[in-house]
């Protein structure tokens, strides 16, 4: 297992604050047999020079600079370019545990599982950990359906949940194809995108039951601002969503729907985002056109139990839009948003 190539790529962009931290993890990794990628995705601050000075320091790093295309443009140049047996997806602004490569790489191997994933500890004001739900120590095919796709549509208070992120999963490359890579410029949970279109090629995933990764909630973080173009990517993923259920015969209505309305909720919030009440309405304007969102909004109270949703999502429906905008505006606010 010693002997086993590991391709670490990390997504370098505009990261100076945490750069070194995040390299200095992945070199301390006690799998040592790694080839790592730092890309700087078309950087405007120190972070290009942070990854030249590691490279002159360590044979096994190669820096690319490339021009900005966004994160999943850099993964896929790390699976285009990488030579390893399996490939990791690091964000430049986060950390791993010493240990994440070694156990990821050895519950794979053990369980001949083509992806491993693990848990992570959330860095913020305090340190919260984020386990796996489940007792699972290998999750097969058969059971894919119940306990990985149904469950990233949307929770259910199932028994098994697996946090959908790219960075707590090590990959054997060749379960990954060009079609799992699709870009956030695109579609909106490219990660989740990638997690399920490669499950057609993956016939076992083991679990790591423990934190190894370090999150770092970033303050200059694209999600904590008001994106453009979101609701065009919202809906692209829910329309990849609908027919990946379909053609599988999977399709729920019930988690269909409540990540309809999730989907409206986020919007909702995003165009409040700048604080601009003429803003907002224009954008409630747009969500009022959509009938997907309308059908869902309708019949709110049969697909969700939460109580800040239920109150938003009766708002939305019986028009109270400044209500709405007032309401949202200060949870936005308590979780430090705007």
């Amino acid at each position: 297992m010693e002997d086993i190539l590991v391709t670490v790529v990390a997504a370098m962009y505009n990261v100076e604050k945490f750069a070194a931290e995040c390299i200095d993890s992945i070199l301390a990794q006690t799998h040592k047999k790694l080839e790592v990628f730092l890309i700087d995705d078309g950087s405007t601050d120190g972070t290009p020079k942070i990854c030249d000075d590691y490279a002159e320091k360590d044979s096994r790093i190669t820096v690319i600079h490339k021009k900005n295309g966004g994160l999943t443009s850099v993964r896929k140049y790390g699976f285009d370019h990488g030579s390893g047996k399996y490939i990791y997806f690091a964000d430049g602004d986060d950390k791993l545990f010493p240990e994440t490569i070694s156990k990821l790489l050895e519950s794979c191997e053990k369980n001949d599982a083509e992806i491993s994933v693990c848990g992570y500890c959330i860095l913020s004001d305090s340190i919260s950990e984020v386990r796996i739900i489940g007792n699972d120590k290998v999750i097969e095919k058969s059971d894919f359906a119940e306990k990985i796709i149904l469950p990233t549509v949307c929770y259910k208070n199932d028994n098994t949940f697996l946090p959908c992120y790219c960075w707590n999963r090590l990959f054997r490359k060749n379960c990954l194809t060009d079609d799992c890579f699709i870009s956030e410029r695109v579609c909106r949970r490219e990660d989740a995108y990638m997690n399920l279109t490669v499950l057609d090629n993956v016939s076992r995933i083991s679990i790591v039951n423990e934190p190894l990764y370090y999150y770092r909630v970033n303050p200059a973080s694209l999600t904590l601002k008001y994106l453009d173009n979101k609701l065009t990517k919202d809906i692209y993923f829910l329309n990849f969503i609908k027919v990946y259920l379909e053609n599988r015969n999977l399709f729920d209505e019930y988690r269909f729907n409540a990540l309809v309305i999730y989907t409206v909720r986020d919007n909702i919030d995003n165009y409040c985002k700048p604080g601009n009440y003429k803003f907002y309405k224009g954008g409630i304007k747009v969500l009022n056109g959509i009938e997907l969102f309308e059908n869902a909004v309708m019949k709110f109270d049969k697909y969700i139990s939460k109580k800040t949703l239920l109150l938003t999502c009766y708002l939305y429906k019986n028009k109270l839009y400044y209500a709405l905008y007032l309401y949202r505006r200060s949870i936005l606010k308590k979780r430090g948003f705007t």
